[in-house]
């Protein structure tokens, strides 16, 4: 009779990523599991890593985006099993900060400030353009004492 060997079957797992808005996108990686016999990534001939990707780009705003991985080779395995992840992309930083003012008491108060948006927005920002930082800003101030 003829014995016949099957290969055996992996799993692949995205790592969680996170990035923050307008940042490069990070490198995604992958966990793969159900080698058999002791063996490894490593170790299992003519092992190649799937691949990781998602549709991030700088301008995707704050929330989640799905990850997803595909292709990787091994002489005795194949891929069976693909599992999602997700890359979370955090909220940039806004630092606002107030020029100082004086006022006498009972005169209206001008005031001005500085808004720094963060260091790789995209498209570049003016102080008239805040609506790619996906976020509000309100200033206020108290009344004289």
């Amino acid at each position: 009779g003829t014995l016949t060997v099957s290969k055996a079957t992996l799993k692949v797992s995205p790592s969680a990523a996170t990035v923050v808005y307008g940042s490069a996108a990070p490198s995604i990686t992958s966990t793969v599991t159900g080698f058999v016999n002791g063996q490894t990534s490593g170790t299992a001939g003519g092992f190649q890593a799937p691949t990781c990707s998602s549709a991030y780009t700088k301008s995707t705003p704050a929330g989640s985006v799905a990850i997803t991985c595909s292709g990787g080779a091994a002489s005795n395995y194949s891929f069976g099993t693909y599992n999602p992840g997700t890359l979370t992309v955090n909220k940039a930083p806004l630092t606002v900060t107030a020029d100082a003012k004086s006022v006498t008491y009972g005169q209206v108060a001008a005031a001005a400030a500085s808004i720094a948006p963060p260091s790789n927005p995209p498209p570049p920002m003016t102080s008239t353009n805040f609506s790619d930082l996906r976020s509000s800003i309100t200033i206020s101030m108290p009344p004289p004492t």
